[in-house]
């Protein structure tokens, strides 16, 4: 079993001529902590602090091995791209074919000034990202290059948000051929001018093993030009919500969906010129025409749950391979899949809760979820009128938790 490399800011005891086999003795570069790890191993980053990729074109992180990187129990740290474009050149470089996964982490200032992204994949390098968070993103991509057609693992974003954009789109140039990528459980917050940069894929048609499926768009695509484009253009669209807030514009093509191969169970509301284009492939019906009804477009970061009521919940089609929400709840609560990327929790409910006291104010029978508490140092109260004689309740929360038990109010709750 390969060995774990242990990666911090030398503010946090890293340095580089350390082993970073220990906790106690962790590397303090991408760049030396994937030359040190094996194969196919995991590079854990302990801190919560600042983390920069690069600082200039030669000090790169070189992916020359299969790596997941992954974030500590309780920890919540950001990879920084400002350093990286220094040069004009992404913080990871692939150098063959590999497949780099980052899980839990916040990348945040990418694409400030530069045209860029954050991994080159011209090496032919598969990447995925998994609960990841994506802010203050410019003209940025995710994706590069990645490997054509279904060779090996897909590219594939999981259970992330991407919020506060203003230039960023999925994929940087388009290939003569069929790139192989997965997008699912996400949600999408746009703010920008330019409504050509926030497609999942666009002018290539040939996409057809790209699939989007139970994501949750808000975007204000307020320019006047107009395109012949889609918001999500590839292969297969399905329990996807696509809202626009803008009212104004010239959408004289513009669709919320253009799909190759399939589309079916979407949600479509706003100012498009056409509501769902396919370009060759099966409508599978399902289509809701109707305002999702997000419980707070306005906050910062958007809510993207799903208020009571809302015409999305129990419109999806059932996806095996999509057993949970984006907040690890598991699908479906009730008769049938909600549209987007949330689950509404049945026969209880749920809340987000901010940096102060919460009390959880709906009745409940046997179990609620607490979002928002993912790849969060916080504390929660909540507090039942029922002891667990008379109502026995479970309580999820996405992240790693300790639960206590207090027999006794916090303040005046029964």
């Amino acid at each position: 079993m390969a060995a774990t490399i242990y990666l911090a800011t030398t503010a946090n005891g890293g340095s580089d001529s350390n082993d970073g086999l220990t906790t106690g003795t962790p590397k303090a570069t991408f760049r030396q902590a994937i030359f040190a790890v094996d194969d196919g191993g995991t590079i854990e980053v302990i801190d919560s602090a600042t983390h920069s990729p690069s600082d200039s074109f030669d000090n790169r992180a070189i992916v020359n091995k299969s790596v997941n990187v992954v974030v500590s129990d309780g920890e919540t740290p950001t990879l920084d791209g400002t350093a990286a474009f220094i040069a004009g050149r992404p913080g990871f470089a692939s150098a063959g074919t590999y497949t780099l996964t980052f899980t839990g982490f916040t990348f945040e200032n990418w694409g400030a000034s530069t045209t860029s992204y954050i991994v080159s994949q011209t090496g032919n390098l598969t990447l995925q990202y998994s609960q990841c968070v994506f802010k203050s993103i410019g003209d940025v991509s995710l994706f590069q290059q990645p490997p054509v057609a279904t060779r090996g693992t897909p590219n594939k974003l999981d259970r992330c948000r991407i919020e506060s954009t203003v230039e960023s789109r999925i994929f940087s140039s388009v290939p003569g051929s069929d790139w192989y990528f997965l997008v699912e459980n996400c949600l999408f917050e746009y703010d920008g001018t330019h409504s050509g940069e926030v497609y999942i894929d666009s002018n290539n048609d040939s996409h057809i093993n790209a699939i989007v499926r139970n994501c949750s768009f808000l975007v204000e695509l307020n320019d006047t030009t107009g395109t012949s484009n889609g918001v999500i253009r590839c292969g297969t669209v399905e329990n996807t919500i696509i809202k626009n807030t803008s009212t104004g514009g010239s959408y004289t093509t513009l669709a919320a969906i253009k799909a190759k191969s399939a589309y079916s169970n979407n949600c479509v509301d706003g100012n498009f010129a056409v509501a769902e284009v396919s370009t060759g492939g099966t409508d599978g019906g399902g289509l809701v025409r109707e305002d999702p009804l997000f419980t707070n477009e306005a906050s910062s970061p958007a809510d993207f749950e799903l208020q009571s009521g809302s015409p999305c919940i129990d419109a999806g089609k059932t996806i095996a391979a999509v057993t949970v929400d984006f907040a690890g709840t598991s699908r479906p609560q009730g008769s049938a899949y909600d549209i987007g990327a949330y689950e509404t929790i049945a026969g209880g409910g749920s809340f987000t809760p901010d940096d102060g006291e919460e009390t959880y104010g709906v009745k409940f029978s046997s179990s609620f979820t607490i979002r928002g508490t993912a790849n969060k140092l916080a504390t929660r109260r909540f507090a039942s009128d029922k002891d667990n004689r008379q109502a026995p309740f479970s309580v999820t929360v996405s992240g790693p938790a300790t639960i206590r038990r207090r027999t006794t109010p916090y303040k005046s709750e029964t």
